[in-house]
């Protein structure tokens, strides 16, 4: 079955003005959001560059661990559909002391058409943490500036009379950030917004934001989620989805590249799969087993934990995995008797739940 590399190998040789953007384009859009374009894309909107042009610049000190996304970046600037568009707008922001990991570029398409991405979730623990505090934070700091960010992208773009079509997208967080700033932004932003894409991303916590949160993007809203989706089904979702066939089982379905491609469109599913129903049953049953505070309690013990056995990025936890284990199994024994019952509660849920 084809992946988004074969549509661009298929499509490439048509334009945008020639074949209208469609959700293919959208994963494609929302994956390039996680290469490092820090000094090759402008922060401002007033300037910008070609994909094309920050394909081929200087990238040995900077390309990503997963080097699907930087064949992806190459094949896309090397055609006719993606080379010459523009990119402006990037923005890169990564802080432990204030939990933040945002990132977002704007793709200038033609035919007053722009794509608004934001990043999904990338391997620093702090974005990791970013992602499980919408479990008892709202709005967390990176839905604050996906909000100020469109609106910024708008008030550039979208000038009196420019008839500038506006659509919002992302892969993971990122996509739960391009719902959040589509549902919260000012009503001028959203009179501009044709479409919104949520590419497996997480949804919002009612309890904290209560019904109904969605509604001002409904109408326009694309959720796609894999068979096996996880990621995609965490927190509460007022939104029908669509349920892509993928390659790859579990967690692994999460990564775009293992969605199935025909055409100028995704391969549809009729079913989410059972791994998928029974991951969701039984974190849902946890969230509703537990208060707010104990969420909060759960995920700043399990990231201080963490980061007291040195694990800041993902890869840390499998580097040296038996000492880290060790050191975090030690820590645990020091927390005080309410984290730790909270914490030991809930990876009884978690790991024990409704499986069978």
């Amino acid at each position: 079955m084809s992946s988004i590399i074969d549509y661009i190998l298929w499509r490439g040789d048509l334009t945008f003005d020639q074949a209208p953007l469609n959700e293919v384009d959208n994963l494609i859009f929302s994956n390039l959001t996680y290469l490092n374009f820090n000094g090759l894309v402008p922060e401002s909107f007033d300037k910008t560059t070609t994909l094309r042009e920050a394909a081929f610049r200087n990238w040995d000190d900077r390309k990503p661990a997963d080097m699907a996304i930087f064949q992806l970046l190459q094949t896309a600037a090397n055609s006719r559909r993606f080379g010459n568009l523009k990119l402006c707008g990037f923005v890169d922001k990564t802080d432990v002391e204030t939990e933040i990991q945002f990132s977002a570029i704007t793709f200038v398409l033609p035919g007053k058409e722009i794509f608004v991405a934001f990043r999904g979730t990338d391997n620093s623990i702090v974005g990791w943490k970013e992602d499980l505090n919408m479990a008892f934070m709202a709005p967390v700091p990176a839905q604050t500036e996906a909000v100020a960010y469109l609106q910024k992208a708008c008030r550039h773009f979208c000038r009196p009379f420019s008839k500038t079509r506006v659509i919002a997208g992302g892969h993971s967080k990122g996509g739960n950030l391009a719902m959040y700033a589509s549902s919260f932004c000012d009503e001028k932003t959203r009179k501009n917004l044709t479409a919104v894409y949520n590419n497996d991303g997480p949804g919002f916590a009612k309890a904290l934001l209560g019904e109904g949160v969605i509604s001002p993007i409904l109408k326009i809203l694309h959720t796609f989620v894999p068979q096996d989706s996880i990621v995609g089904m965490l927190l509460d979702h007022d939104e029908p989805y669509t349920v892509v066939q993928c390659d790859g089982i579990g967690i692994a379905q999460h990564n775009p590249i293992t969605w199935n491609i025909q055409g100028n469109h995704f391969v549809r599913s009729p079913n989410r799969s059972k791994l998928s129903v029974r991951t969701d049953t039984v974190v849902q049953s946890w969230l509703a087993g537990i208060s707010i505070e104990e969420r909060r309690i759960f995920v700043n013990t399990l990231f201080d934990l963490l980061e007291e056995a040195g694990i800041r990025y993902a890869e840390d936890i499998t580097n040296n995995s038996l000492s880290k284990l060790i050191a975090i199994g030690h820590k645990l024994t020091k927390l005080d008797t309410e984290a730790r019952e909270i914490m030991l509660k809930s990876a009884k849920e978690l790991l024990f739940g409704d499986w069978l």
